[in-house]
C-alpha cells in the first residue's frame, strides 16, 4: 500500500448493530483510515444500490457478522458484491457480534434454507404477473438467487477462519484487525488508541504528549 492515499475500509452492518458500528468508526478514525459508511457517504437522493457496490472499490471490508446481519437482504447484497472480487478473502475483515448460528452445519443449512424460501416466495409471486409489469422485481429475484446460491460458501468460509468478537477486538485495541490491514505502524497506533480510551483526562493528556514525543508525526510505515 502506497502513502498516496489512505487505506479505505467499507463498514457493512445491520441496523441493529449501529451502535457498534459507531464505536468502531470512532475508534478506527484515529488510525488515519478512510472509513466508508452508509450514514455518512450516501448523499440525498443517491442510489443505495450503487453505494453498496462501493464495497468492491475499497481496500478492505469490515463485516459485523450477527444473526440480524445474516437475515438482512441489504447486508448480504453487499456480501455478494464482495464475493465477486477475486481476492475477496483478503479484503474481508469479519467481526463477530453476538452468537450467529454459523459454527455448525445445522445453523448454516438453516440460513441457506431461509434464503431459498425467500427466493421461492418472490419467484412464485412474480410468475403470477406479466414480466413487463415487474421488471424491478425480476432484478430483485436475481439478487435473492445469488444470495441463496452463495450464502453457504460464505458462511463456511467465515466459520472456518479464526475470528474475533467485537468485545475481544475492543479489549486488544484492534490489534488483530490493524495487523491484517498492514501498511500501518501497529504498535505505536495501538498504544495511541489505548491512551485515547483512558477515562482519566489528566493522565490521557500526559500520555498523549509522551506518545508524540516518542513518535514521528507520520504513523505510517
Amino acid at each position: 500500500m502506497t502513502t498516496k492515499s489512505k487505506i479505505s475500509i467499507f463498514i457493512s452492518y445491520s441496523w441493529s448493530d449501529t451502535k457498534i458500528a459507531d464505536e468502531i468508526e470512532s475508534d478506527l478514525s484515529q488510525f488515519q483510515l478512510n472509513l466508508v459508511r452508509d450514514v455518512r457517504d450516501i448523499e440525498y437522493k443517491s442510489s443505495i444500490t450503487s453505494f453498496m457496490e462501493k464495497i468492491r472499490d475499497t481496500d478492505f471490508a469490515i463485516l459485523l457478522v450477527s444473526e440480524d446481519y445474516l437475515k438482512s437482504k441489504n447486508c448480504l447484497k453487499e456480501v455478494i458484491h464482495l464475493l465477486k472480487e477475486k481476492e475477496y478473502k483478503h479484503k474481508i475483515l469479519p467481526i463477530i457480534v453476538g452468537n450467529p448460528s454459523i459454527y455448525n452445519a445445522e445453523g448454516r443449512v438453516l440460513h441457506t434454507r431461509h434464503w431459498l424460501e425467500e427466493k421461492n416466495k418472490l419467484e412464485k409471486l412474480i410468475n403470477s404477473l406479466p414480466a413487463t409489469a415487474i421488471i424491478n422485481e425480476i432484478q430483485e429475484l436475481k439478487v435473492l438467487e445469488s444470495i441463496s446460491s452463495n450464502i453457504n460458501e460464505f458462511l463456511s468460509y467465515i466459520s472456518d477462519i479464526k475470528n474475533v468478537t467485537f468485545s475481544e477486538l475492543k479489549g486488544e485495541s484492534y490489534k488483530s484487525l490493524i495487523e491484517s490491514i498492514g501498511g500501518i505502524n501497529v504498535e505505536h497506533l495501538v498504544k495511541l488508541l489505548q491512551i485515547s480510551l483512558n477515562p482519566n483526562i489528566d493522565e490521557k493528556e500526559i500520555q498523549i504528549d509522551d506518545w508524540f514525543d516518542s513518535n514521528t508525526s507520520s504513523s505510517r510505515t
